[in-house]
């Protein structure tokens, strides 16, 4: 029987010492009893180092692991009685040396050694190695220790590692030509995996190269020796004690149980383990650690769950209207679910006032005061901070002064088509405004890929009453724009020879429509705005009441609304997405889940709704402005009611699910 490669025998020569360190266990241990942990419902999870109730004792060095055709165990290494040698060895190991290398010597009643060769291509090579390191004896050769391997020049260890599988502490103590250097001890239960190796047969190979080989799967009826009898050791890494989120391997693994699932939530991220609340109720959580030979500990701790206090996470916002305007405070908390709501003026409870919401509409100076809102559950109860109302009276009140859309337009069902109410209750004359649809100067903002050369149609029902086809076509209309734009702080187009249409018109109270149609078949992303333009506002002055747009909008894709609120006083908005009440019209393929979220001018979230669930206040608002009424109060149309300071907003429309789909868009103003 013949093994091809270049061989070495390493030379090991005996001596004699005692030592019972590695009587110690290294075994998993719970050190430290888990304590009960109390949950509260929706708040944040807690969580637990497991390293702080776990531990193997006595273990404080690097731990490297071999992983053997027979099994795996585990060693840790002595930095302090042997650093030299013992960051010999780990610099084999962290260059990947050992990999794919094979046990290459066992005596019986003596030792299991390899690290000096490995299989390359099929074939036995041996290891390269670096320069040999001086001999550290400070501790004898115990039995499950981890020992360099040298010829018998004093200073000549490099790869070769072997593991006293009896005590060896005479027979290889100093008296031996200066001992041997112990620089690690195998952990746990891992000398059974040694000792498996080392009661493999053993054969000479290779005419006296190989005097005691061990050989797997083969005995002298086999045939031939070949490398698949070897005893590999397919790897030799070094591991944490404890899991991270990052170690693949770690001498301990985690296992979590729960008595009652439904109760906590339990998840590990490496050794910390997270408990989430989920329901009220006891669980027994049982944390078992085990390490690489299957030794385990076990602890166990009782997690109680209970509901919280409703936690609020939108205060009311104290708000200044005009006398006979409309006004609505709301609020929010963690989780709705099983919470009731009780609005108070001045510390005394409203009656009906029992929703996140309280509308007040035409308010007069009888509710000027200041508003909370006590929100109880199951735990208990907390009160909003206090919200003040102020009612002025205002010849300059808050109104809707700007409505816009901006959205991907194109011929078909991607006609970019808006509808505006100008008027409101109480008001007489003509109102003047600016109308515009931009393309082109959309790319001074960097938006991409803009209709090229937008057409303007202006429409009371079906009759066209104005229309224009790039804003610069005459000086009049020149001059008009260029007024409006200076008038109502609209950015200023970039030249009269841009392609965008804009036209000011004067129109009586009435509800209009504003198409927006590239020419022949362009596509591209297109704005459409209508302004205020009233020179000088009154109480009787026509104004924006209503802005709206139904859109077919692409998967993933936005529908965005823009609106401006001028004046000294807070304007009350409704705000919608329509989807699934839209097939009562006949719309087909309707966005299934349209949701909202309003932004303030630094893009901020100030209000967000995906379903709108049945809110009275809603339906009081539909009402006043005469929408149409979401039919059902499990429908996925989404709705905002709030109340705003001056200043812009926008409003965007997409699909909770990323669906395409139809959704109509509105503004109203809530007087």
């Amino acid at each position: 029987m013949r093994l091809f490669s270049r061989l070495f025998l390493f030379v090991l020569v005996y001596s004699g010492f005692e030592i019972s360190t590695f009587a110690q266990s290294t075994v998993p241990t719970l050190v430290t009893t888990l304590p009960n942990q109390t949950l509260k419902l929706n708040a944040p999870p807690l969580t637990l180092d497991l390293t702080s109730y776990f531990s193997i004792p006595s273990v404080t060095g690097p731990i490297v692991q071999f992983n053997t055709i027979l099994g795996s165990y585990n060693a840790e290494l002595y930095t302090s009685a042997a650093p030299i040698n013992a960051a010999n060895f780990l610099s084999y190991v962290n260059a990947g040396s050992y990999t794919n290398s094979f046990i290459d010597r066992s005596v019986p009643g003596f030792v299991v050694q390899g690290g000096s060769y490995d299989i390359v291509s099929g074939s036995i090579a041996a290891i390269p190695t670096s320069a040999p390191v001086v001999l550290e004896y400070n501790l004898p050769n115990a039995l499950g220790t981890l020992a360099a391997a040298r010829t018998s020049v004093l200073n000549s260890a490099t790869s070769a590692w072997y593991i006293n599988t009896v005590d060896n502490s005479t027979n290889l103590g100093p008296t031996n030509a200066g001992g041997y250097t112990v620089f690690g001890r195998i952990l746990g239960t891992g000398m059974t995996v040694v000792n498996a190796i080392a009661s493999l047969p053993v054969y000479n190979v290779n005419s006296g190269q190989f005097p005691n080989l061990p050989v797997y799967n083969y005995n002298s009826t086999s045939g031939s020796l070949t490398t698949s009898n070897l005893v590999m050791v397919n790897s030799i890494t070094q591991i944490p004690m404890f899991p991270t989120p990052t170690a693949k391997t770690a001498v301990l693994t985690w296992n979590i149980s729960s008595s009652n699932p439904a109760t906590a939530l339990a998840t590990l991220s490496g050794s910390t383990l997270n408990l989430s609340a989920l329901s009220a109720g006891t669980s027994l959580i049982t944390v078992t650690a085990s390490d690489t030979n299957g030794n385990v500990a076990q602890g166990s701790f009782t997690v109680t769950t209970s509901a919280n206090s409703p936690t609020i996470t939108s205060q009311p916002v104290s708000q200044t209207i005009t006398a006979g305007s409309s006004v609505v405070f709301t609020t929010a908390i963690i989780s709705s679910a099983g919470a009731s709501y009780q609005w108070n003026f001045n510390g005394t409870a409203i009656a009906g006032a029992t929703s996140s919401t309280y509308l007040i509409q035409a308010a007069g100076s009888s509710k000027a005061g200041n508003y909370t809102c006590t929100i109880t559950n199951a735990a208990g109860t907390t009160t909003t901070s206090p919200a003040s109302l102020s009612v002025i009276t205002s010849q300059n009140p808050g109104r809707l002064v700007n409505l816009s859309v901006l959205t991907m337009d194109g011929p078909g069902s991607q006609l970019l088509t808006i509808g505006f109410v100008s008027g409101g209750a109480a008001t007489l004359g003509s109102e003047q405004l600016l109308i515009r649809a931009t393309g082109p100067a959309l790319t001074n903002f960097s938006v991409a890929n803009v209709l090229a050369d937008p057409m303007l149609t202006l429409y009371q029902g079906s009759n066209v009453i104005a229309s224009n086809d790039n804003w610069g076509s005459t000086a009049t209309n020149i001059a008009a724009v260029n007024a409006a734009d200076a008038a109502t702080g609209a950015f200023t187009l970039p030249s009269s020879t841009s392609l965008d249409a804009a036209l000011v018109q004067t129109l009586p109270s009435g509800g209009y429509t504003i198409q927006v149609a590239g020419k022949g078949a362009q596509v591209g992303n297109a704005l459409a705005e209508v302004y205020d333009n009233t020179l000088s506002y009154t109480a009787s002055s026509p104004r924006l009441v209503n802005l709206s747009c139904m859109q077919q909008v692409a998967a993933n894709g936005l529908l965005t609304a823009g609106f401006a609120i001028s004046g000294t006083t807070s304007k009350t908005v409704l705000i919608r997405a329509s989807g699934p009440t839209l097939t009562t019209f006949g719309v087909q393929n309707v966005m299934p889940d349209p949701q909202i979220n309003v932004f303030n001018s630094n893009t901020t979230v100030i209000a967000s709704n995906a379903g709108w669930a049945g809110d009275t206040s809603i339906t009081t608002a539909q009402t006043a402005v005469g929408a149409f009424a979401f039919t059902s109060t499990t429908s996925k149309d989404s709705a905002v009611l709030i109340t705003l300071a001056p200043g812009s907003y926008s409003a965007q429309a997409t699909s909770a699910s990323g669906a395409a789909g139809t959704t109509l868009i509105e503004v109203y103003e809530v007087q």
